[in-house]
């Protein structure tokens, strides 16, 4: 015999349930009079297909559970007067004790066993945290009846897809198992083959924060299935590795549909890869920058930054709109560098300037731009051609992109230098950086462009897929 993780024996009884007339009122008084809280309140279940006396059962009740040192103690409250274990056990002798939960390993056979021994069924329905609960009809020898719970890894095959999902790049065979103990659950992962561990052995900390997410989610869908609706997650994959961070997108996109996340990062480029994956649009988005006690954070997009600059400039305040420029620049230009897979002269530090940047994704872009005209010729596609050519031409006459190219050579440009500027100067720094920024979004869902798939590119495109060139060339001899 072993315990489950509260320390009551894995064969016996585990629970004790009492049915009352109002859930809220009892677990007061079971707090007041006996000592017994904090509660964990269900306002409303009806088990997964569940089934009473051989029928289909519309029963809905709410549920709240606490402990008595290691027994633990439920509460039931019935929601309406559909035919139910429950209301039978009331209408026949009222409110108080109705069952003792038992725990069981073995599910099927301990039913049949009951069964054996002239015990009717009473109730059967799945849980959302894996396995299945039956009530025994043990009334005519005993004061109540038995609950048989199921107990097992429900949500253990959940995790280990989850995580497999998030790492399907190295860890596509990953295995977990949870273990538990009196007073604890134990987890142990696979480890490339090579046996079961704790994640802290080998996993690094982008691995366990994963794993962390994954048993949250996996809890989560076990627990409450499609009234899982709304979550929070609050900086999770900060440590996650970036290539991994489009899968954890993929992940929530598929399992969740229908959840809605309200996700924070101080991660400006995370942010970023979570339009790219089309986990979020900019629509559904909003970044705040700096924040004042009388104001509060201000928000910023890729509309209201320019905004924020044409307010500075209208008071005269060119170093403010300089300052803002300059900030939104090197955002745009760290996120374009890594979206569209720019060339950089490495450095150890990972401390690239704008003026390092800029030149570089300007550069790549009118790269993509030509192999897409190329493509496109390949194919026979004249209108995509003239699309690329178009794009292409567009960039190159800018001036931003002029200002880019000069940048090295011409000191004016710099901005360092722009907060010297006069109003009227600085206004055609701030147009034409404006209009270079818009080039590189689609009009349609204001996202940024970006390449797909990463490693080896075969198209430049935008989440709404308004903008999609072609970067594979028609195979020779075809």
């Amino acid at each position: 015999m072993s315990l489950v993780g509260f320390g009551q024996p894995d064969d016996g009884i585990i629970q004790m349930c009492y049915v009352v007339p109002d859930i809220r009122a009892a677990m007061a008084l079971w707090i007041d009079k006996l000592k017994v809280g904090p509660w964990f309140l269900l306002d409303h279940f009806s088990g997964v297909s569940p089934k009473y006396r051989g029928r289909d059962s519309k029963a809905d009740v709410s549920l709240a559970m606490s402990f008595a040192g290691h027994m633990n103690i439920e509460l039931i409250q019935p929601n309406d007067a559909e035919p139910s274990v429950w209301r039978e056990w009331i209408e026949k002798r009222g409110y108080g004790f109705h069952h003792w939960g038992r725990a069981t390993r073995n599910f099927d056979r301990d039913v049949a066993h009951y069964q054996a021994q002239g015990h009717e069924l009473a109730f059967l329905a799945g849980v959302p945290s894996g396995g299945s609960v039956a009530y025994m009809d043990t009334t005519a020898q005993m004061p109540g009846y038995v609950e048989l719970i199921e107990l097992g890894a429900g949500f253990e095959p959940l995790f280990s897809k989850f995580y497999r999902a998030v790492n399907d790049d190295d860890e596509a065979g990953f295995t977990a198992k949870l273990t538990p103990s009196e007073g604890s659950l134990g987890l142990d992962v696979n480890f490339y083959d090579r046996g079961l561990f704790p994640p802290a052995a080998f996993h690094s900390e982008g691995h366990q924060d994963g794993m962390g997410v994954c048993l949250y989610l996996a809890l989560m869908k076990r627990l409450f299935g499609k009234r899982f609706t709304l979550a929070l997650l609050d900086d999770v994959v900060m440590s996650v590795d970036t290539g991994h961070r489009y899968q954890f997108c993929k992940l929530l996109k598929t399992e969740f549909p229908d959840t809605q996340f309200i996700i924070t990062t101080h991660d400006r480029l995370w942010a970023e890869q979570m339009k790219s994956a089309g986990l979020v649009t900019g629509k559904t988005s909003v970044a705040f920058h700096s924040w004042t006690i009388d104001s509060g954070p201000m928000v910023e997009s890729n509309v209201e930054i320019w905004q924020e600059i044409d307010k500075a400039l209208a008071k005269g305040k060119v170093e403010a709109a300089a300052a803002a420029l300059r900030r939104h620049l090197e955002f745009v230009s760290t996120h374009l560098a890594d979206q569209l897979g720019a060339s950089l002269q490495f450095r150890a530090d990972g401390s690239y300037e704008l003026g390092d940047l800029l030149p570089a994704v300007l550069k790549r872009t009118k790269d993509l731009y030509g192999k897409a005209a190329e493509s496109a010729q390949s194919w026979g596609n004249a209108a995509a051609k003239a699309v690329c050519s178009s794009r292409k031409d567009s960039l190159s006459t800018s001036n931003g992109a002029t200002s880019v190219e000069q940048w090295a050579v011409n000191k004016a440009l710099h901005y360092n230098e722009w907060a010297n500027f006069g109003k009227k100067d600085f206004e055609p720094v701030v147009a034409a950086f404006k209009d270079l920024v818009e080039h590189f979004q689609c009009d349609a869902c204001q996202s940024f462009l970006y390449v797909s798939p990463r490693g080896r590119p075969d198209a430049l495109r935008c989440p709404c897929n308004v903008v999609s060139l072609n970067l594979s060339s028609k195979p020779k001899g075809t």
